[in-house]
């Protein structure tokens, strides 16, 4: 039997009436407690949960040794295979918000179009028409949320857990779809989006896992909460926003970017298929985040707005805020650095700018990393080696797509902007700089060296394949130097000296520092998720077993 299908009939038997859930009208805290370490059902979950996460990493081992056979030969796709089997996810692809558990059938006074990743104004690819919502949408989607809201709050966790639970069989289900609609509009390659389903599966089981018998805790939902997401956001970002919040009892308004709306969309329509309540999960398409941003701020049912993009952007949703004094949860758009000192395998080090600066997504990733400091003692020897890499890429460059597309041609401009600025500062564009001759929607690899802290390619978040190089020359200097960005998601430290790269990582205000590895995905998704856990509940009470 399948493994989710098996935790599915586990939760459904596991239901029973609502003694599931711990009740603040109980006689006693000690009464709460029996009730809930005599309930049989819930200790099968927790036993169905258990053989589910050893499942899973067995499954993960096998990955790892044949990452190019069996299962995973299907997510090796190209654009142009995605392409070609669109017509299978066809059905996936919505043109309006979804509201109240329907798409919009109301026609809005204008639409805007969603573009093939790397589609510029001339050789424009429209994937889809999406109509933009309009004010009364937004207010209809808060209407439903809010309507829904006290039902979702009463209905059981163990019930709210298996609703969750049939939506991520969905998912799973669809997973090849929903990776090729992402890298149909957002550029991410298929693989890549599957690698970051992977990550994310474990933390949102262990969400979903029924609480400790030796802990009793009480927790009230916040009520509407609204998540308004960038473009190039992790998959697993998204997923613990809206499953975390959903699982504590809310109901989810989700605003993503108007460049990539067709992934969440699609995730709303294996909602329907799971029968997740009308009005507990609304997605908002717009061109227009002020206005979203404005139309939620306004409603005082909405008690909290989780945010991810810009410093300017999280200003304006903090002043809108404050007329409610709703809740304000935000992410920074921030500058990931990346220190390498003389004595780091520099092979090593190479392997990973590689595949996180390059291949990931084009150097689009929300973790990229978007600055190397380099020990100048190790610089010439860090430069020989990825002008060997990137020189082989270029070489190659009849089989194409080495780092995919960038999202837009506004974003080529930029990147053109960002090494043109650098070299007149004086820096040096040892490779690339710009579009490949053989596709103008792919930008070169670009290995720039001589880089300083007042470049604009220093300060702005780069959003291309491009390898910006500084030189430092003492621990101190480069810590006060990576620590000057706006706080990140990640930062990477690369040396063989252990109580070295602890002690550097220690004074970094990062979510996750990798030492010597770029691989941490993982740690970033546990960190989101327990962070999500505590900000969506308004109250929590733990009472430790005598």
């Amino acid at each position: 039997m399948n493994r989710f299908a098996r935790l599915r009939r586990s939760i459904v038997s596991s239901q029973g009436d609502q003694s599931n859930d711990v009740k603040i009208e109980s006689n006693s805290v000690e009464d709460i407690r029996n009730n809930e370490i005599n309930n049989e059902g819930r200790h099968n979950l927790d036993q169905e949960l258990d053989d589910c996460e050893k499942e899973i990493s067995t499954l993960d081992g096998v990955e790892d040794k044949s990452d190019d056979s069996g299962e995973n030969e299907k997510f090796h796709l190209t654009l142009d295979q995605v392409k070609r089997r669109n017509s299978s996810f066809t059905w996936l692809i919505q043109s309006s918000s979804f509201v109240n558990g329907i798409y919009s059938q109301s026609k809005p006074p204008d639409s805007f179009s969603v573009y093939s990743s790397g589609s510029s104004t001339i050789h424009s690819e429209v994937v889809q028409v999406v109509d933009n919502c309009s004010l009364s949408g937004i207010h209809d989607a808060v209407d439903a949320a809010r309507d829904s809201g006290s039902r979702w709050k009463s209905t059981s966790k163990t019930e709210r857990r298996r609703v969750l639970l049939d939506w991520i069989h969905e998912i799973i289900k669809h997973e090849l779809d929903l990776c090729c609609i992402s890298a149909l509009e957002s550029g991410i390659s298929v693989y890549e989006a599957h690698k970051e389903f992977q990550s994310v599966l474990d933390a949102l089981l262990k969400s979903l896992r029924a609480e400790s018998s030796d802990s009793i805790q009480l927790s009230q939902p916040l009520g509407i909460v609204g998540i308004l997401i960038p473009w190039n956001i992790s998959i697993s970002n998204v997923l613990i926003e809206v499953f975390i919040s959903l699982m504590h009892g809310n109901t989810v308004i989700l605003h993503p970017s108007y460049l990539t709306p067709l992934f969440i969309l699609a995730l709303a329509r294996l909602a329907q298929e799971a029968h997740v309540p009308n009005g507990v999960f609304n997605v908002i398409a717009s061109t227009n985040r002020n206005s979203v941003v404005s139309a939620l701020s306004q409603r005082p049912e909405v008690r909290m707005i989780s945010f991810y993009g810009s410093l300017m952007d999280a200003r304006t949703l903090v002043r809108h805020s404050a007329i409610h004094l709703q809740r304000v949860s935000t992410q920074i758009h921030g500058l990931v650095p990346c220190i390498v000192f003389e004595d780091a395998d520099l092979t090593h080090v190479v392997d990973h700018i590689m595949q996180t600066r390059l291949f990931k997504n084009a150097g689009q990733s929300w973790s990229s990393m978007n600055r190397i400091f380099v020990e100048e003692c190790a610089h010439d020897r860090l430069l020989s080696h990825l002008l060997v890499r990137i020189e082989r890429l270029l070489s190659a460059d009849s089989r194409g797509g080495f780092c995919g597309k960038l999202i837009d041609q506004n974003a080529i401009e930029n990147a053109r902007r960002l090494v043109a600025d650098a070299v007149s500062e004086g820096a040096v564009c040892m490779l690339g700089g710009d579009v490949k001759e053989s596709s103008v929607e792919e930008f070169q690899p670009t290995l720039i060296t001589g880089v300083d802290d007042e470049m604009a390619i220093a300060r702005e978040h780069t959003l291309a394949p491009i390898v910006a190089i500084s030189v430092f020359n003492r621990e101190d200097e480069v810590v006060a130097r990576s620590s000057s960005f706006t706080d990140g998601s990640a930062a990477f430290v690369f040396t063989l000296d252990l109580e070295k790269a602890h002690r550097v990582a220690s004074k970094m205000s990062y979510n996750a520092v990798g030492i010597n590895t770029t691989n941490v995905l993982e740690s970033i998704v546990q960190v989101q998720s327990a962070f999500c856990a505590a900000k969506y509940q308004s109250f929590k009470l733990v009472s430790s077993a005598k």
